[in-house]
This record gives C-alpha cells, sequence and structure tokens, in this order.
C-alpha cells in the first residue's frame, strides 16, 4: 500500500488498530475470567472481517490491479 501511494492508508492502518484493541481487550477479559469466548465475540470478528474485505479492501483493489499487483 505505501509502495503504490494508497491514499487511505492511515485509515486503513487505524482500522487495523482497532481491530488489534477490541481483540486484546477481549483476550484481558477472558484472562481475567470475566467472559468465556461467547457469540458476541465471535459475530463480532465475523462482521469485522467481512466487512473489512468486502468494503475497506476493495477500495484499494483498483490501484494495486492498475500497478499489476495481485
Amino acid at each position: 500500500m505505501k509502495k503504490v501511494g494508497y491514499p487511505d492508508l492511515p485509515e486503513h492502518i487505524k482500522e487495523h488498530e482497532k481491530l488489534i484493541a477490541e481483540i486484546t481487550h477481549y483476550q484481558e477479559l477472558f484472562n481475567e475470567g470475566k467472559t468465556d469466548l461467547s457469540e458476541d465475540i465471535l459475530v463480532f470478528l465475523q462482521d469485522w472481517l467481512t466487512q473489512h474485505i468486502k468494503v475497506t479492501d476493495k477500495r484499494y483493489s483498483v490501484l494495486f490491479n492498475g500497478n499489476n499487483i495481485s
């Protein structure tokens, strides 16, 4: 992304940082015995990954394709 000058790279990085923070939070709760691997966590991960791939990652696919990057 950096190499091809993807203009939304800072926002894309922030989305990943938010995901990592959310997963870290769930991990801390789990390690403290305050939660288990509930359906809420699994739904959150499924929704985030699906939306991220279908929406956010699609934004840079045009740029990548135009630079012969797959």
